[in-house]
């Protein structure tokens, strides 16, 4: 009687143990999936902030590019500047070298 009793318990003590087990496992298996769907979703916003930021990056490059040139557009202009002032003293000191002698 005893001994009938102690198997029965024993097998309801295997039965939970495997329940027991499986649940963890359902649970474990879960857990994954909730975390790799985790992971997926961050390496989906890398991702798409490494294209927003090389956009960001082309901007700024194309940008860069464009003060470049207008720098030096405006260093040309400062230059033919100076070349035309110069022209001009020239012309002045000579006019009065000419106005002097004449």
């Amino acid at each position: 009687n005893t001994e009938v009793r102690l198997k029965t318990e024993l097998n309801q003590a295997r039965q939970e143990w495997v329940k027991l087990e499986k649940q963890m496992k359902e649970e474990h298996e879960q857990v994954k999936k909730s975390k790799e769907g985790e992971l997926e979703a961050l390496r989906k916003e890398l991702s798409e902030r490494k294209v927003q930021f090389a956009m960001e990056m082309s901007a700024a490059q194309l940008e860069i590019e464009d003060v470049k040139k207008l720098m030096e557009e405006n260093s040309i202009r400062a230059e033919e500047a100076l070349k035309s002032l110069k022209m001009m003293q020239d012309e002045i000191a000579e006019a009065k070298i000419v106005q002097k002698y004449n």
